[in-house]
């Protein structure tokens, strides 16, 4: 339970590798080819950021990778997992945009 261990107390876990370079790769392609094709300048926006592993693959690969899946379950200490939601919320570099603490309240409750 070193993982866990390390969440307890430091409410993060750091470096956590789950994908190989090339893989990181890949999955960033495919990101890119999603924008392109469901994106506005480069952008997206509205319902293409919202609820992705329903409709894109590569989110899916991301989200139900198995390395991911483990660590989760055992920083919550539990076999049972469930994935609520998978939006974007995208702040591009170097822009003056910003998001705020608990976005997700309007959403979960």
């Amino acid at each position: 339970m070193l993982e866990r261990e390390k969440y307890m107390q430091d409410g993060f876990l750091h470096p956590l590798t789950i994908f190989s370079p090339e893989k990181t790769r890949d999955l960033y392609s495919r990101y890119r080819a999603y924008v392109l094709r469901y994106g506005t300048d480069g952008k997206l926006s509205g319902d293409n950021r919202y609820r992705l592993h329903v409709v894109a693959e590569w989110v899916r690969d991301i989200v139900f990778d198995p390395k991911l899946v483990a660590v989760v379950k055992e920083v919550l200490d539990t076999e049972n997992v469930l994935l609520w939601d998978s939006d974007f919320n995208i702040k591009a570099p170097r822009t003056s945009g910003f998001y705020s603490w608990h976005q997700d309240g309007t959403y979960a409750g």
